[in-house]
């Protein structure tokens, strides 16, 4: 559905934000909208025929019987209905502060005689929502099916060079785990499906590639869109379906910029890998960075006996890929994607090192139910190859160091820092899991942990910090602050509160 030479304007609006952005073909930003010189039948429809009582999450609606181009400037959605008071004042072009709150982020265009939008956001399911034009008022109300297709949503780039490729994940918030199909058969035969897709508002053809690369990183979970001519500089917006899937709306900046940058330089004990510095320390793939990008790695053991996938975003200095087996050879295959979509492939054939510990600190209860100091605890794992002997190590934190009992944390353990006099019976805080391996000291953290927050470090025998956590207060009482994955990075983003029921002292956590 491309529009025509005369297209009066494409506008992309953020809620609560006025324009985010704007292409001009004709309309000038905040020029008053003229009124329509006739009240001519409206009427509204969706794309994919479906009844506007009943669709879908991200629907594109066809608007005729109106003039194109206060229209295109004009026309807004809001989340539920729209009270006469409110509907009288768009009519007078203006939106009221308790509307402008409850306005849904919007893409429009024209082509042909219809004016075409898209709601920059998924729809609530079972909701109404209301769409209205400026100077005229509502025009059409909406109400969201509760049934809904898988959603893809964009996992990269954050914005597109006209000639880069998009990334497409069922889920963006996991790692791959090693698996061809780590959603099964079924979900993973859908993206084999694919059909070849058109971009709006131009038209842009473009293409499906199940996973990332010759190799198919990620198949199953995601899927490389590449468009087939350049894109134009400004927005696209990503169609709305393919093969039953249905696309996160939100609208796609385009934005032109000079030659990649190259790849860092690497010394001798470094080697070159998709324009990053590559070594194992450990069995662990440690590759520097020097910008934020998106990997898609594979890795083959030189008799095919262990293969290891990882996908996700990484930021500098470095990522660190796991689930390597010490001492085998690796084959290893890298796709890097820059921020613009841009993609450079690696190989390269390095071998993991001698078996080592990883203990990070993944859980801190600051605040328990029960009382004060008593039922707090620090929650370390070893996520290493081999086991880790806790003697000389100390935990920091803003009273002084904490030293560690001379215990030994098996691979995979989860060890808890607990003060002589602790209780969880006391409270109704959870209770430790009888495999967690006890770790007693005088008390946690000099005075006790603060529930206001303080930063944490956990340094070993040598002098070396292994793992920290930043300063991150308590959401509430009975709730701990839990590390969103053992391999995230020891920094804000990397933490959250603990879901129901508040902490998981001994196992895996949940993060809210």
């Amino acid at each position: 559905m491309a529009p025509r030479s005369h297209v009066p304007g494409f506008f992309v609006r953020g809620a609560r934000r006025g324009f985010v952005a704007l292409l001009l073909f004709g309309v000038a930003c905040g020029s008053e909208l003229p009124e329509p010189t006739q009240k001519a039948q409206v009427v509204v429809a969706a794309v994919d025929g479906r009844p506007l009582d009943a669709c879908s999450r991200a629907p594109q609606l066809e608007v005729r019987g109106l003039e194109l181009e206060p229209a295109v400037a004009g026309l807004r959605l809001f989340g539920g209905a729209v009270s006469s008071y409110a509907n009288g004042r768009l009519r007078r072009g203006e939106v009221i502060g308790a509307l402008a709150g409850r306005e849904v982020p919007l893409s429009v265009w024209s082509a042909g005689d219809a004016v075409v939008a898209r709601p920059g956001a998924l729809l609530a399911p079972g909701e109404e929502y209301s769409l209205a034009v400026l100077q005229r008022g509502v025009i059409a109300s909406l109400v969201v099916a509760e049934e809904g297709a898988p959603v893809l949503s964009r996992l990269w780039p954050p914005h597109v060079h006209p000639r880069g490729s998009l990334i497409y994940c069922l889920a963006t918030d996991r790692v791959d785990d090693g698996s061809d199909d780590a959603l099964g058969d079924d979900e993973g035969a859908l993206f084999d499906a694919l059909d070849d897709v058109e971009l709006p508002p131009f038209g842009i053809a473009a293409e499906w590639r199940p996973g990332v690369g010759d190799e198919g990183i990620a198949r199953g979970e995601c899927a490389t869109l590449i468009p087939r001519e350049d894109l134009p500089e400004g927005f696209v917006v990503p169609p709305q379906t393919s093969s039953g899937l249905l696309f996160d709306p939100a609208p796609i900046a385009v934005v032109a910029e000079d030659a990649p940058k190259a790849g860092a330089e690497c010394g001798e004990d470094r080697a070159a890998l998709a324009q990053g510095c590559a070594v194992f320390e450990g069995a662990e793939l440690v590759v520097e960075l020097d910008r934020p990008s998106a990997w898609f790695v594979s890795g083959a053991s030189e008799r095919g006996e262990e293969n290891v996938s990882w996908w996700g975003i990484a930021s500098p200095p470095s990522l660190t890929i796991p689930a390597f087996e010490p001492l085998r050879e690796y084959d290893i295959v890298a796709y890097r994607f820059d921020e613009r979509g841009r993609s450079v492939r690696g190989d390269v054939r390095l071998s993991a090192g001698e078996p080592r510990p990883r203990v990070v600190i993944n859980e801190v209860l600051s605040d328990p139910l029960g009382p004060e100091p008593q039922g707090e605890w620090i929650e370390l794992v070893n996520v290493g190859t081999a086991p880790a002997f806790l003697e000389g190590w100390v935990l920091e934190d803003g009273g002084g160091p904490t030293p560690l009992p001379a215990v030994e944390l098996p691979v995979g353990a989860f060890g808890l820092i607990v003060a002589r006099d602790y209780s969880a019976s006391a409270g109704d805080d959870v209770v430790p899991l009888p495999t967690a391996v006890p770790l007693v000291v005088e008390r946690v953290g000099h005075r006790g942990l603060t529930n206001g927050g303080e930063p944490l470090r956990l340094v070993d025998a040598t002098g070396r910090v292994v793992s920290a956590v930043p300063a991150l207060a308590a959401r509430k009482a009975g709730v701990s602050i839990a590390r969103r994955d053992p391999w995230s990075r020891d920094e804000v983003d990397g933490f959250g509160p603990h879901a129901a029921p508040g902490a998981s002292p001994g196992g895996p956590n949940t993060v809210d």
